[in-house]
């Protein structure tokens, strides 16, 4: 037995070593509590799918400055729902690494940030890249990333990121042995190059107060049978096929506020997707347009109005995909609290009021109105999946309106309460896709302790 132990002592030794070397370790955490009650999430009646559940996120963060030039975080995470083990003496399987990178600084000695590992990717409204943090798990990518300051207000970020290792492996999450992978089926070639790979080049600049962002995405999915292609709406005809898909995506953002009128501000974004996949021409584009102003309401507050528009597809036999993919969003921030509609084949618009009523209270008031962008495509909703299939619609737009409600308490500096409540009114289009077509509500609080 002492044999046995002796790797883990030798461990810890080690491991004590090395952190009484740092010069530097931060520890913080977090804990959210959020109860959600969903009623009616997919607008049908005949399919009875409401539910009310309780989250549970539990996250401890490390942070180590090792040297002058050489940096460690460690994020570890436990995600779960109240009473899902089934079993009080069950503690399952949910924790595991959300992030666990090493940061060179001056890498080379250029002016670089040199990150790799599991690390988070935000850039700009995260409407195409985020963290995806309202969900229990998040997202985060497994990859390198070179943050290089090209000025004091230029930086350009260069990442490559493996969404999805197959190496030949037959399903997704599939256990993989180096140097004896499991062979696809008519896959004769062991070890072959089958995985889900995203690369970025992403420029933000902030010339005052205003910023402005250019990017350049690239992604390619070498295993569109084997699991499904992430990124990329779900039941569409470029995941259903059998070839390979590439696709690129170039566009800008600019925001800030505009110089000659005091008061107001705007927001802009644009994106437009090209490449090949499936025997199929991908021609899209996504936008994103806003104007809001400072009213003299409460302590502050900001009234705006938006239009979002991203392409979809009216005809899957012409040899194009014109469906706008919405790639790995945050779209939790966008499109209405419900999480119906996403950044693909859509058409939306909206009036929002966001107060800051006290010292400590934050309000929003939201109202939106919906509908396809083509009548003949899916409605997609915010997670990339399917609400109801291409041509359900039956020659309708309208998805339907919504109004959301969201109320924020900031109890101390790392102790926050949230409540919400958001009602959605279905349109013609969901009238014609749905068995029984009916409203659906949504509402949720949550506790949040960060620090």
């Amino acid at each position: 037995m002492l044999l046995l132990a002796l790797p883990q002592v030798v461990a810890a030794v080690e491991l004590g070593e090395v952190v009484t070397k740092a010069k530097k370790i931060t520890l913080g955490a977090a804990i959210r509590t959020r109860y959600e009650n969903r009623y009616n999430h997919d607008f049908d009646d005949a399919t009875p799918n409401s539910s009310d559940f309780t989250l549970l996120r539990t996250r401890l963060n490390i942070g180590m400055d090792v040297t002058d030039d050489v940096k460690a975080f460690v994020q570890i995470q436990d995600s779960r729902i109240f009473g899902a083990n089934q079993n009080e003496a069950d503690n399952g399987q949910s924790l595991d690494l959300r992030q666990g990178y090493v940061d060179v600084l001056e890498f080379a000695g250029l002016p670089m940030t040199l990150r790799v590992g599991r690390q988070t990717l935000v850039y700009g409204d995260q409407r195409l890249i985020g963290a995806f943090d309202w969900n229990n798990v998040g997202r985060a990518f497994d990859g390198a990333r070179a943050m290089i300051r090209l000025t004091d207000n230029l930086q350009l970020d260069l990442f490559a990121t493996k969404v999805a290792e197959l190496d030949n492996a037959v399903g997704e999450q599939e256990s993989i042995t180096p140097f004896s992978p499991t062979l696809v089926s008519g896959n004769a070639t062991a070890g072959a190059d089958e995985d889900q790979n995203f690369y970025g080049a992403y420029a933000m600049w902030t010339p005052g107060r205003q910023v402005a962002d250019f990017y350049l995405l690239y992604m390619e999915d070498n295993s569109p049978t084997v699991v499904p292609t992430r990124g990329i709406g779900a039941g569409t005809p470029l995941t259903t096929g059998t070839e390979n898909i590439e696709l690129w995506t170039l566009g800008t953002r600019l925001k800030g506020p505009l110089p000659a009128l005091a008061g107001l501000d705007y927001g802009f974004e644009g994106a437009y997707q090209f490449g090949d996949g499936a025997d199929l021409d991908i021609s899209a584009f996504a936008l994103h347009g806003e104007l809001g102003y400072a009213l003299p309401l409460f302590k502050k507050s900001r009234l705006s109005i938006e239009a979002n528009w991203a392409s979809g597809d009216d005809d899957p036999t012409d040899g194009d995909f014109n469906t706008f993919s919405n790639l790995f969003p945050t779209n939790h921030l966008h499109y209405g609290y419900m999480d119906r509609v996403g950044w693909s084949n859509a058409r939306n618009y909206a009036l929002k009021l966001d107060s800051q009523v006290t010292a400590k209270l934050k309000t929003k008031l939201h109202f939106w109105y919906f509908e396809l962008a083509e009548e003949e495509d899916a409605l997609y909703h915010a997670g990339g999946g399917t609400i109801f299939a291409a041509g359900a619609a039956n020659g309708e737009r309208e998805v339907g309106q919504e109004i959301d409600l969201v109320a924020t308490y900031k109890y101390n500096q790392v102790l926050t309460f949230e409540a919400a409540y958001a009602h959605f009114f279905v349109g013609d289009a969901v009238e014609n896709a749905k068995v029984e077509a009916a409203d659906a509500d949504f509402a949720y609080v949550q506790m949040n302790l960060k620090f």
